[in-house]
């Protein structure tokens, strides 16, 4: 029996009708549009949308906004959007965590 394969991968265009299923699966309101915003700003190189996968699976995703709106950041790379579905492992959000931060 073989391991799980994991990878993080950039948003592509077919994903956002696939992630807003998975969260609207475990009760969460992301719609297929907001999905569709964040493929329009990676493309525009505001936003860096980073999905992560098990088997080719959807598991998470997380953004990076390279120049923060908010006062507090001034204009430093924010992660703005950072979602895993449950599981009782953390190492899925550690892995989406830890591409964000490279």
């Amino acid at each position: 029996m073989g391991g799980s394969e994991y990878a993080i991968r950039a948003l592509r265009d077919d994903d956002p009708e696939v992630i807003s299923a998975a969260m609207t699966a475990i009760g969460w309101n992301k719609p297929v549009s907001q999905y569709e915003k964040y493929v329009e700003q990676q493309r525009a190189g505001v936003r860096s949308v980073l999905v992560a996968t098990v088997d080719d699976e959807y598991v998470g995703y997380v953004t990076v906004w390279w120049k923060s709106p908010y006062e507090p950041f001034n204009g430093i790379p924010e992660i703005q959007d950072f979602n895993v579905l449950p599981t009782r492992s953390s190492s899925r959000s550690s892995a989406v965590a830890g591409s964000a931060a490279r």
